[in-house]
């Protein structure tokens, strides 16, 4: 999946990072003066008058915006020595809101085109989204004067391009191969994202999907390819349509990464930044719609925009918050960063218009081409978490599956291991007995009721050992230590074995499945003890520590051989695999006639 991004990504830069060659238009900035003054009431032959008195003396060389708010008709004019090939004169502003063209050949005026604003694309002599007047050919001495007025922006860029027929043709393509580039890209990108959303059914991808919408809208009006052609009849919309979708950008990227991220309790003040983003965006669209509703054309913009960019400095923060605390990769930060800078750069910065056409249809594709980016590394993502999520189902459901079919097999061979247990409990119990009571009624000569008497009570005693052993009180962490002295003391009850008991247990509680392996296991070693031991005293002991649970179980009997033992021996197999169970050690000590000492560690 990485590759194929990358791959992407490549395709991306290579389509829309394209060179021109022998590029020489920066040098025409030059050339161009402006009028040293502004004025409505100028007319051509004014304008003229005033050239001719040297009044045509301000550069535009040096920067590319300048402030033409408020102000009235402002002129500029170039000279062309010989008009020997068609020209076309384009001002890189697709915002203008009018600009009118006059060529003076030999004293004769001739008026170009008018652009205006509100005019649709399909009415434009030059079917190109920016100002654009065709300079005819007539290989003469031509001076050419703009008048222009965009008195209700902040920032009017000045930039100009005098192009012959080629390298026009040129320009439109690279500016095309731009536009298609960075629209497809974000098409493709949308389209996976439903894709996901269709097979997720994750309804928070839905906010990315209307992010990447609006972001493919915001990046056509900054292009003035979708903002004149079907907005030139509405006068709000058309002076408020960006505002409205780039305040939609926030507030839907602000919902969509309020429901991305895993947010715990000490992660919620970066949640709440992106609450804050989202809740005010949400304001700033309500009040635009408001002033739509009652026709409210005439409004200052600058107070809405304030609050929209601030909110997209919350959501700045927040993201490098959970980049610092580890929450996000690191990757994300560095997409929003270049982007965050970029627009920061080209906020307070005003570049020098004496620039190649490369470089300058890379320095105003470049903010979106690093959103582009963004986008693109959002999405992988995105995709990654949801492979995770996948990844980490199957491995739960596997996981399950290993452990049921283990319990399976544990519990069989638990069953099994019981079973050979009882019988051979049973067998070693009361088989001796039976068969010594049958030969007992058999041989009547030596048959005395004394005699069957005993073998009864012997009998019974085995049978009340076997009971003991086997039963399994209800037991849980509160009467652990009642149910084991009353083990021990039924026990004492039955046998000539003194049974001793020492259980010093602090600071722990046990659960409800450790608290019976231990009762199994001690039944288990004091019936052996008793059984086959000889023993006069067992002890029993448990303690504890911070890190160990310990069960000692030692006697005075004749001990046994271990290797024989552990062969042959179901309650020994038992016992090992209780302790397996709960991770802990077993260590057996036994020597003949020197007593067995029994030692279990179990990890709390």
């Amino acid at each position: 999946m990485r590759k194929t991004f990358i791959l992407l990504l490549l395709i991306f830069l290579t389509i829309a990072c394209s060179v021109i060659d022998n590029d020489t238009t920066y040098t025409f900035q030059d050339k161009v003066k402006m009028l040293d003054f502004k004025s409505d009431t100028l007319e051509i032959k004014d304008v003229i008058l005033l050239y001719k008195k040297g009044k045509f003396t301000e550069s535009i060389s040096e920067k590319v915006f300048y402030s033409l708010k408020d102000q009235q008709n402002s002129w500029l004019h170039f000279q062309i020595d010989s008009l020997n090939k068609d020209k076309y004169l384009i001002n890189w502003n697709s915002y203008l809101k009018t600009g009118q063209v006059f060529i003076v050949t030999q004293n004769i005026i001739q008026e170009l085109n008018s652009n205006y604003r509100y005019n649709p694309l399909k009415e434009r002599k030059v079917n190109f989204r920016l100002p654009t007047w065709k300079l005819k050919k007539n290989n003469k001495k031509t001076n050419v004067f703009i008048k222009i007025n965009d008195s209700d922006r902040y920032h009017s860029n000045l930039k100009f391009l005098l192009l012959n027929t080629n390298d026009f043709l040129k320009f439109t393509q690279e500016d095309a191969r731009y536009n298609i580039a960075i629209c497809t890209f974000l098409l493709i990108l949308g389209f996976i994202i439903l894709v996901l959303f269709y097979i997720q059914k994750q309804y928070n991808l839905l906010w990315y999907f209307g992010y990447m919408a609006f972001l493919i809208t915001d990046y056509l009006i900054f292009k003035g390819l979708w903002f004149n052609d079907l907005l030139s009849n509405d006068p709000f919309l058309f002076h408020n349509l960006k505002t409205l979708v780039q305040t939609s950008l926030v507030l839907f990227a602000a919902f969509f990464f309020m429901n991305l991220y895993p947010f715990e309790r000490k992660n919620s003040f970066s949640k709440n930044l992106f609450k804050t983003a989202a809740f005010t965006s949400f304001i700033i669209i309500l009040l635009l719609i408001l002033k739509w509703v009652i026709d409210d054309v005439q409004f200052n913009l600058y107070w809405y925009w304030i609050p929209v960019r601030i909110s997209a400095i919350l959501i700045f923060i927040a993201h490098f918050i959970l980049i610092f605390k580890k929450i996000i990769p690191f990757y994300l930060g560095i997409s929003f960063l270049l982007t965050i800078l970029f627009a920061i750069v080209h906020l307070f910065i005003n570049p020098n218009p004496k620039i190649s056409l490369n470089s300058a249809l890379l320095l105003v594709n470049f903010s979106y081409v690093l959103m582009v980016l963004e986008t693109l590394l959002i999405t992988y993502y995105v995709i990654s978490e949801i492979v995770k999520e996948k990844m980490l189902a199957i491995n739960l459901r596997q996981e399950n599956l290993n452990l049921r079919n283990s319990f399976q097999e544990n519990l069989l061979k638990s069953q099994h291991l019981e079973r050979n247990k009882l019988v051979n409990n049973v067998h070693d119990s009361f088989g001796g007995y039976l068969e010594a009571l049958k030969l007992r009624l058999l041989n009547k000569s030596k048959n005395t009721p004394e005699k069957v008497q005993e073998i009864l009570d012997s009998f019974y005693k085995e049978y009340r050992y076997l009971l003991y052993s086997l039963y399994s009180p209800k037991i849980n962490s509160e009467n652990f230590i009642e149910n084991l002295n009353e083990f021990c003391y039924k026990f004492n009850q039955l046998t000539n074995n003194r049974i001793q008991n020492n259980f010093d247990i602090k600071n722990i509680e046990l659960s409800s499945e450790k608290c019976v392996h231990f009762y199994r296991i001690i039944s288990e070693l004091t019936t052996n003890a008793i059984k086959y031991s000889k023993a006069s005293k067992i002890i029993i002991e448990i303690n504890n520590n911070e890190n160990y649970f310990y069960l000692v179980v030692k006697d005075d009997g004749i001990g046994f051989d271990k290797k024989l033992i552990k062969k042959n021996s179901l309650g020994i197999k038992s016992i090992e695999n209780r302790v397996l169970q709960m991770n802990g050690k077993i260590n057996i000590d036994s020597k003949i006639n020197k007593g067995t000492f029994i030692k279990i560690s179990i990890p709390i």
